[in-house]
Parts: structure tokens; sequence; C-alpha cells
């Protein structure tokens, strides 16, 4: 069904604006706004025909492709073509690949945009597409949705910053922790140097774990201790160190500024080699574990009955230092504080690591035993142990009881989820790591898991996909050149607050931010991450390409401001410094500040050529010739460079360094302009500008040369490194130095005056310098015809200008971010005695960037004309021509260039128009509810009466049908007599035209929000007199003819039954109320009573070869065979009944209508409620047959 269209005619309502040039041509009223301004302007999805594309449409696409066979040439095409070669098998014109992909997706709606995708598939520009074609395209886009959507899930964004702990003396780190209140960073050393960070990873304190011990008690070791493990106990604020000399030693760390051994428990009868603990966090003074599992597999865990209060029992003489407790004293002298238990056997080799699961008090254990990898096992020994082996043990491993959810890390270079009570096989294993993975780490809220191997590369894993996310090279200077760092027993520590991520090899420490970026500080999108160098559109693919100095590319799709593709790296890691097309516009071509050029496909992104650079310059125009086959670059070489482009195959051009006149500028070239198809300008920094013929590449004209004072200022102020001197778009100052003329910043050709106006003597060439905008003319005997300054502020500089086609409007952008209209119409046409300074007309302007504009662009569109910028302050933004901004191509918003309610900035006059239609709404509203108001009224009058004509008229009924039951049915009760009440419900066959007081019986809509509406309200779609149009024939989606049916033919039980059904769904939908689009449309479709049009019509019945007989049908010599349904609608099914007998069970209204269905009704009903009972239980069995004619 065809929604009714309001138009609107912006150049209608902007006629009498003098400002309004812009809106002469835009069409906005071939766009038509839709019905859907009556409630509010919709908002344009933006979905592509690209992002249509699922799987069943792929497989459905290739064997079109497969089976396509091309049609046979014509006589007049084999004759014209003889020397052509014949047309492939799977080779699809545009009008044939439109045709494949509108019957795949089942729409025509896409058309527009497949004409656009076939000429961006179209990559050898044949006019024909394969499947290689289309898949790599396809490919490649979703290649890109995938990057984009992985990396908002990406936790490090940023370098990671490296320290050298110099107090380590080249020994390893085995542990990091922090402290809280403040929030500190300790690393620990194999040898036990004790160093506090900041959470900026600056060094802040250190102090040796045994300081001047063993020299005040004389006592020497041969074998030096190694710390084994460090654990934080939060409740009391003590860090627990373990080493080999089989002690735990125990600091006080309430104080960052005091920190200092306050208990030192020795002689344990095993080394501990790892640490746990556990406290109540809702009691923190309760009792507490410390865990710890030694050399020989077992773990002992020690009891703190009171932590907070007394840890060990207080000595009877004081000592210097530590308190010294003899391990095999802590039952008979600490008992009061202190208890043990241990756990024999739980591992055959030395544990490695252990968890505390509290929820059901069990330890989760490892080593790296193939027969005991990792075990749980309960604290009490009452539950069941669980085992998990792995061929080559576990180097490390995790556990989140949120997740629930265990990562090992083994030596054969696999990380393996686990579910805690499932040994048997791991949920996921997860390849990718060359190396054994010596720790690992599960980031709860990210859903992440970090593993860390040996050759220093840090991967992240997502745990419901089981697929790499990020994978990171640590580059500490102890893993260069080739050589294999050490590491400690845990490398790896995950810090919440600040989420922060430690990674330690040998004596270096790496800090890892975890998740997104800061915001950044200004509020406004950025297309790119830093400063733009220029924004161009392609006509051909309707696309915009940026080009910003962090070396990227980025392709927008123009109508709407979605990202289509971005070249990351394209140069390395050197500003990308000027871009362009060639005239096809399939090719894209990238200059870069060392002087590289490179050929792109705009399409797939493949880079075609590389262009030999001449010297690290750097490179400020590129000039594509299609009829002498040559790209021309210019730079800061100060050379015109040719590089031939005619043969496609090969991947590297050599430069053509030999130009006719030589190398004529003496200064850095700024800026180069054509003029098809003879002329090519160019201008330097010293403010010389020459003209050159391109048929004999001569000098032509020489519009300035340069005087000695300049030469000498610039000599003096040169540098003799290349490329030292800032480009015209990052100068901080615009000002030139004393005595030197202003460099030239942009070279502009009037193109459309050369046709447009016969007058040679016309200016048709711009220059920009200092601000000031210079008229030239090439032909005349006067060649500089006039200037002004364009600026609005002094010491500004004009960088970017622009025309229309006709070279009516000239725009400009400056350093201060303003765009300027001027009309140039008639400005330097004829050559007066005099220069002109007048400024010409301004039209409009405003301040479209923060910083300098870099670039302009004037794009005629089939919706209007509008101007494309770029700026250093990281955005491109696309405007009308009056100063409205359309959008910033990288916001998240996606815009629809036809309907301006989705710009950011919406013109006054469509706001207007929106106005307009709002109050028509809302008096068409009031009157509506006014109306209804007094249409309810006399409803409520008329179903008054009619009510009560009915009662009167039932009553009369109900007596008489009481009285014939009575006497002919007596077993049978009153209550189930009742009239239908399908009789008080308007019913309506399918394809009946529904009046004006049925349409109110249908269900109003919820009103929908005007911002996100994807459809009118259909409470106001149900009055069309709302819309200004005609009335006409609506449906009804549901209901029946009730004349079909024929009173009591299925007997008083089963029609009363049929009635409470019928009337009980009236009254569930009457009590249901509105329906709400969201519970109509869950599968994205809006389920109304116009779906009643779309109805397909009812089929034919064809009866069934194996159709069950009765046996009367039998008796009369009917077969399955010579059944039909013309033979059933003419037979008579009923039993014939004799003269003379009475109709006993039927009652009827008026005798003309007893006698018409006396020849076809059932026997009648005997008083014998047995005989009853199978009569209906055959009727069940049996229905009768009813016509299918007359109900369709």
């Amino acid at each position: 069904m065809s929604e009714p269209v309001a138009t609107y005619n912006i150049a209608a309502h902007g006629a009498s604006n003098p400002r309004s040039f812009g809106y002469e041509s835009y069409v906005l009223t071939n766009c038509a706004i839709t019905a859907q301004l009556v409630v509010g302007f919709r908002r344009d999805d933006g979905v592509r025909v690209e992002d249509r594309f699922q799987l069943v449409h792929l497989q459905q696409l290739l064997e079109w492709f497969q089976n396509h066979r091309p049609p046979p040439p014509r006589t007049s095409q084999v004759l014209s073509r003889s020397k052509e070669a014949p047309r492939q098998a799977g080779l699809l014109t545009k009008e044939e690949f439109k045709e494949v992909i509108s019957k795949v997706l089942g729409t025509h709606q896409y058309d527009d945009q497949l004409e656009n995708l076939f000429t961006k598939l179209d990559t050898s520009c044949d006019g024909y597409v394969d499947w290689n074609e289309f898949s790599t395209y396809l490919l490649l886009q979703f290649r890109e949705n995938d990057y984009m959507r992985a990396k908002k899930s990406i936790p490090f964004q940023q370098e990671a910053k490296i320290r050298h702990i110099v107090h380590n003396r080249q020994e390893t780190t085995t542990k990091m922790i922090s402290v809280d209140n403040p929030i500190k960073l300790f690393t620990i050393s194999k040898e036990g140097a004790i160093c506090c960070w900041d959470t900026g990873l600056h060094l802040e304190k250190y102090l040796p774990m045994t300081e001047g011990e063993e020299e005040s008690k004389n006592i020497k070791r041969r074998v030096r201790e190694w710390v084994t493990d460090v654990l934080y106990m939060h409740n009391s604020h003590k860090i627990v160190i373990a080493s080999t000399g089989r002690d735990l030693r125990f600091f006080d760390a309430t104080s960052s500024s005091q920190f200092y051994e306050e208990f030192y428990l020795f002689a344990m009868p095993n080394v501990p080699s790892c640490l746990a603990y556990y406290y109540d966090k809702k009691n923190p003074s309760g009792e507490s574990m410390l865990m710890y599992g030694d050399d020989h597999g077992s773990i002992n865990i020690i009891y703190f009955i009171r932590p907070l209060v007394q840890m060990f029992a207080t000595p009877f003489k004081k000592e210097q230092g530590a308190q010294r407790i003899y391990y095999q004293d802590l039952i008979p002298q600490h008992e009061k504080f202190v208890r043990l238990a241990r756990l024999e056997d739980v591992h055959p080799e030395v544990i490695r690591k252990m968890v505390y699961m509290p929820e059901n008090e069990c330890i989760i254990s490892s080593s790296a035993s193939p027969r005991n990898s990792v075990v749980i096992l309960d604290v009490l020994r009452k539950k069941k142990r669980y085992i998990f082996k792995i061929s080559k043990g576990v180097e490390c491993f995790d556990y989140d009881r949120e997740v629930n959810l265990l990562v090992t890390g083994s030596a054969d270079h696999l990380v393996r989820l686990w579910s805690p009570y499932v040994t048997s096989k791991p949920v996921a294993l997860l390849e990718g790591h060359s190396m054994s993975v010596i720790d690992i780490v599960i980031h709860q809220k990210l859903q992440q898991v970090f593993s860390y191997s040996r050759d220093t590369i840090l991967k992240v894993w997502d745990i419901k996909e089981h697929v790499c996310l990020q994978t990171i090279t640590i580059k500490f200077p102890s893993s260069l050149l080739g050589r294999m760092p050490e590491y400690g027993a845990f490398s790896l520590f995950l810090q919440d607050t600040p989420n922060i991520l430690l990674v330690s090899a040998n004596d270096y420490v790496a800090m890892l931010k975890v998740g997104q970026v800061a915001p950044p500080t200004s509020l406004m999108p950025t297309t790119h991450q830093s400063q733009l160098c220029a924004a161009i559109y392609n006509t051909v693919f309707k696309q915009v390409v940026t080009g910003a100095d962090d070396s990227t590319l980025g392709v927008w799709d123009l109508e709407s401001g979605a990202k289509s593709m971005l070249f990351a790296n394209a140069h390395g890691n050197e500003e990308i410094t000027f871009i362009t097309f060639d005239n096809s516009q399939r090719r894209l071509m990238s200059g870069a500040r060392n002087g590289t050029i490179k050929v792109w496909n705009i399409q797939n992104g493949h880079n075609l050529q590389q262009l030999e650079p001449i010297g690290e310059a750097e490179v400020t125009g590129i000039v594509p010739l299609v009829d002498k086959k040559v790209i021309i670059s210019v730079g800061w070489s100060r050379m015109i460079l040719q590089y031939p482009d005619n043969d496609p195959d090969s991947t590297f051009v050599k430069a053509i360094t030999q130009w006719k006149p030589g190398q004529l500028h003496q200064e850095d070239i700024l800026s180069v302009a054509y003029l098809p198809p003879t002329l090519l300008a160019t201008a330097c920094y010293d403010g010389e500008i020459y003209v050159w013929t391109l048929e004999t590449e001569s000098l032509y004209l020489q519009l300035r040369k340069r005087n000695k004072m300049t030469q000498a200022s610039i000599s003096s102020l040169r540098s003799a490194t290349p490329n030292s001197r800032p480009n015209s778009r990052h100068r901080k100052s615009h000002r030139p130095a004393f005595g030197q003329h202003p460099p030239v910043d942009k070279l502009l050709f009037l193109v459309g005056r050369t046709t447009k106006h016969k007058r040679t003597e016309s200016a048709i060439l711009l220059s920009t310098e200092a601000g000031n905008i210079r008229w030239w003319s090439i032909y005349g005997n006067k060649h500089e015809l006039g200037y002004f300054y364009a600026p609005e502020e002094p010491e500004e500089s004009v960088l970017a200008l622009c025309t229309d086609p006709e070279c009516q409007f000239l725009v400009s952008g400056d350093t201060r971010g303003r765009i300027a209209v001027w009309n140039i119409d008639s400005y330097c046409l004829i050559q007066q005695q005099h220069r002109v300074r007048e400024r010409p007309p301004l039209n409009c302007g405003w301040n479209g960037h923060e910083t300098a504009i870099v670039s302009l662009e004037w794009i005629d569109h089939e919706a209007g004309r509008f101007l494309l910028s770029a700026s250093t302050d990281k955005t491109a933004k696309l405007w009308d021509t009056e100063g409205h901004l359309v959008g910033v191509f990288g916001q998240k918003q996606n815009w629809n260039i036809r309907n301006p309610t989705t710009w950011i900035d919406v013109p006054p006059e469509a706001q207007k128009f929106i106005e307009e239609v709002e109050s028509l709404r809302k008096e068409r509203m009031e009157d509506g509810n006014e109306v209804e108001e007094g249409e309810e009224e006399n409803e409520k009058d008329k179903n008054e009466e009619e009510r009560e004509e009915n009662e009167e008229t039932k009553g009369k009924k109900e007596k008489k049908s009481e009285e014939n039951r009575q006497e002919n049915v007596k077993d049978i009760k009153d209550e189930d007599v009742k009239s239908s009440p399908v009789e008080e419900v308007a019913t309506m066959e399918r394809g009946d035209t529904l009046t004006e007081e049925m349409a109110d019986v249908l269900p109003r809509l919820p009103k929908i929000n005007k911002a996100h509406t994807a459809y009118p309200d259909p409470s106001q779609r149900s009055r069309p007199e709302i819309l200004n149009i005609t009335d006409r024939a609506r449906t009804f989606a549901f209901g029946f003819n009730e004349a079909t049916l024929n009173k009591h033919l299925l007997g008083f039980r089963v029609e009363a039954h049929l009635s409470k059904i019928t009337q009980f769904r009236h009254d569930r939908r009457e009590q249901y109320g509105e329906v709400s689009s969201k519970q109509t449309s869950k599968m994205g479709k809006l389920c109304c009573p116009y779906q009643a049009l779309v109805t397909k019509d009812l089929s034919d019945i064809s009866l069934p070869s194996n159709l069950p007989l009765t046996p009367r049908m039998l008796n009369r010599g009917y077969t399955s065979n010579t059944l039909n349904v013309d033979k059933l609608r003419n037979t008579d099914v009923g039993y014939q009944v004799t003269s003379g007998q009475q109709d006993v069970g039927v009652t009827s209204t008026s005798n003309k209508g007893s006698k018409e269905r006396r020849g076809s009704v059932l026997p009648t009903i005997t008083t014998n409620r047995t005989q009853m009972t199978l009569l209906s239980d055959r009727t069940s069995r049996n229905p009768p047959l009813i016509d299918t004619a007359s109900n369709r």
C-alpha cells in the first residue's frame, strides 16, 4: 500500500531570501517528505545494502554466479565486435547484477545503492562483475566491521610504560603487589629488594628485606635466600614474604612512611613455595587463614584467631628488631592466637600457586605434575577431590567465582578454560602462543583473560567468544636482539583501582592501562586522531576521503556519514600531506612528508603502485594527466617530477626528473593548479608563480619574481636539514618576516570562467598570500587585476579555496577556522586602470572549525549543494551553502542528507515547515477529539434505544423457544439454550468495505516518539481526513458471516459451546485494550488492519484421492475417483422427509423459511437421551459438508 506523501519545496519558501542561492537547486522536492512529518520526521537508519547480506543470501548469490550463462550475442554485435573475446560465464552486467540482488533480497528499494555498489565492484572497469570481485569486496567490508567492533573491546590502547628497577641488581622480580590507603605498588626481587612505587610507576622508596640483621649477629650464610612468594593481608595491613630459608617475614604496612619488619617466623619444616590468604570481609576481626604450599606438595594452614588484636603472643623479653618466632613453638606458646592444620601429599611436586574458594571452603592448587596438575580439595576433607590431569603440568592458573571459570596455562603453549567441577575435558582450548605460558589473569569486569608467554607476548582472550582480541609484544630491553629474558614466579599483577596491569621480566617492570583511554576534553566528535591534511569528494562512489597526520586514510559515505573503510599506516609513521583522485575517480593518490607517493584502489584499499621518492622532501601537489598518461608531482624538492602511468601492472614506478626548462624554482613548491588541457601553475615559498604549458613543457608565463631581499632573508632563515620548516597548516604565526615576501599558500584556476565567459582578459587564476586573495589574468596584457583581504582578523592566512562549477561563488577558509562565501560572478572580469581592492559581495560566513581550515570542496549532489571542509582540529564537516552543519564525519549518529531534520543544524526553512506541520497536527487532533466526543454521545443514545428494543424482542423469543423446548426436548435445560452473542457483534466478510462507524472499533496504537518514529501514528492513520486525502475502501481482517450457518444445524449444545468461545474471544479483545508497537512488532513488522489488503485470496479446494465416503454415499454409487466438488455441491446429503412429517427439533420464525429448509435437515431429535448422544457422536465423527464456495 502506497503511503500518502506531503512534499516541501524549499525553493518556494526561500525565494524571498536574497541569501538563499544554495536552495535554488535544493532538490528536497525530489525526496518528498512523507506523511511521517505529520507525527514527526523519521530519522533514516542508514542501512546499506552490504549490511543486508546474510549467509543464506551469499549462498544464493554463489549459485546465481555459478549457474549464470551469458546470452548469445546478436548478429549486429558479432559483426561490430568480431575482434572482442566472447563473454565468459559468471560475468554479470549492471542490469543483471541489480536484478539478481533484488531477487535474492526480495526488494527493489536498494536499486540506487546497487548502481553505486556495482561501480565499486567493477575494479577492472570492463562493465562486468564476477563472484571473486563481489566476495573480495564483502570480505574487506566485514573485516573492517569486525575490526571496529573488536576495537571497542580492546583493553590496551596505549603503549606500555617500562621502568628499570636498578635496586634489583640484575635479579628478576618475584612478585608485584599493591597496598591500600593510599594505593602503593610494591615489587620484590628474588634477593629481597623491596621497591615502593606510586600509581604512575614512579619510585618512592627502596629498602632491603634483611637490613642490618646479618651484620649485627655476624651470621654468615653460604647459600643466599631467595624470595618465593609475597602477599598482602588487607585486614591487618601486613605484607608476608616467603623465602627459601624456610621462613615467613611479616612487615607492617600500616603507614607507607614507616615500613618495618614486625615478625619473623623461621625454622619451618619445609620451604614455603606459594602463599594464599583469606578473611571474612563482613567480619575483618574474625578468624583468618594464611595458607602456604611447600616444596613437598603439602598445604599448610595457619589460623589467626584475632588478627586485628594480636597475631602472636608477646615475648617475655623485648628484642631489637623483629620478634623471632620458632615454628615449633607456635602450638605451646602461641596457641591462644594461632592454630595449625596440614593437608599432606596433595601434589607429588612443589606447589606453584594456591587460591582459596570461600563459597565451598576449598583450595585450588597447581603443580607441574601430569598426574595432579590442578587439585580442588576440601579443607575439612569431607567432599570429593577434583583432580585435573594435563600432560605437561600447569605453569600458572587463575580462578574467578563470578564467571565460575578456571583458566590454566601450560608449557605446551595452550590456554585452557575449565569448568571447576568437570575434570575430563576443558571447555575451550585457546591456541596462539608460540612458547610456554608463564602467567595468566582473569579480568572479571571485561570478561577477558590475559595470558603471558616467555617471548614477552601478552594476549587478550574473550571468555565468551573464545577468540584472541589483542596481541601485544612488550619490548623490554632485556628481550631485544633475540635474547630470552628471565622471569620470576609471578609475572602478572592486575590492579583494579586504578585499572592497570603490571608485567615483569628480568629487572624491568611495565605498566599497561586497562580499558578505554580518557575521553577527550572536547565534546565534539573527531574524524581522525590527529590533524587532517585534506578531505576530497568522489563523485562516482559518492564518498569522502580524508587524510591525517597519523598516516591514516578514511573513506566515508557522504549521504549518511558512516565510515566505509580505514587505511591504517598508509605511509608508515609519516604524515600524509596531499591526496587526490585520478580522472576515473577509481584510484586514490596520496603523498607523504618523506616524499613517498602511493596509488590506492578506492574500492578495496589495495596499494596498487608506489612512486619513487626524490629525497625526503614533502609532497605538496599531485596532478594526474590522462592524455599524456603521466602523473606530475611537486613538493619541497623544488622539482617538477613526472611518473609514467601507462603500465598498471608495475608496482614501483621510477621518477622522470628531466623537465625541459630545468629547475627554475629556487625554493620549496607549496602549491600547484591545473587548467585543462595544457596549463599548469606552480607557486613556491618565496612568492614566485610560474605558468607552464604541458604540450612543450615550457614556461608560458612568470607572474611574480622574487627580489634580492627576499632571497637573502630566506637564505638566512633556511635550515640545513630537509623538512625542518613546518608546512603552512602547522605554522603558529602567519606573519612573514621583515623583508620577506609572504609564501603562496594556495593556487586555484577558475575553470568555469574559461567556458562561461569568452573574454580572455578576465582573471582565471587565484593565489592566496598572507590572507590576501590575488586575481591573475593569464591571457590579458595586465596580469594582476585585483586583490582583497579575506580573513576577519589581521595576520591570518587563507589555506583553502574552492568554487562552484559555474564560478559564481568563491568559498574561502582561513587559519581561524572561518568559512566565507563570496559572490564573484562579476568580480575582476574586465581589466581596469587600477587594481581592484574592494571585497566582492559576501553572501554568508560562519565559524566552521576551531583551528585552521586546510581544504574546502564544493559538492553538487542530487539532494542539493554542500560544502566539505577539513581542519587541523581533527574534524571533517559537511555543510550546506548557507552554513547549516549537516554533520561531522566520525559522529556516532548517522545522518540522511535528503532529510534536513537529521542534520545537526536544521535549516530555518525546514524548521518552519516542521512547526507548521506540528501545529496542523495539533489542530486536527483537537478537532478530531471534539467530533469523537459528539459521536460518542450520539452513539450512547442509539445504543440505549437499541438495547431496550433488543431486550423486548429477546424476551418474546425466549418465551416461544422455552415452550417449544419443554414440549419436545425435556432433558435439555434452559441454561444451555441461549442466543449466540455473535448476533450483537458487527461481522464482515473479507473484502467488504469498512464504514466510518466500524472504523471506530479498530484498536488504537499508542503514539510514537517523533524523534525515532519509523511509521505514522496508527490512530491518525485511521482518520484519512487529517492527511487531506480522499477516503478509500478499507477491509476488516477478522470476523465471519453469520448468515452462512443455519441455526441449530449442529445441535443446541454444540452451538452454545461455539457461542461461548466466540464471546470469550470478543471479550478478550476488548479487555486487551490498546496494542503497543513493541508488542506487535517484536519481529520487526507492524501488525495493522491494512495488512488485509495484501492477504492472498483463498485457493480452490481439491478433494484428495483417498477421501472416506459414508455408507449412504456408497449406496448412491459414489467412489473416490468419480466424486468431485461439483457433484458435492449438487448432491442432497440430508435425509428425505416424508410428506406430512413435522420438523420438531427446529424452531422457525417464518413458515416460508421452514419450507425452504425442509428437504435438507437432519431427522427429528427424539426424547430418548441415549439416541441424542449417539446422534451427536455421529455428527462429530462425520460432520456435514458445507459449501465452501459461499464462504469464499
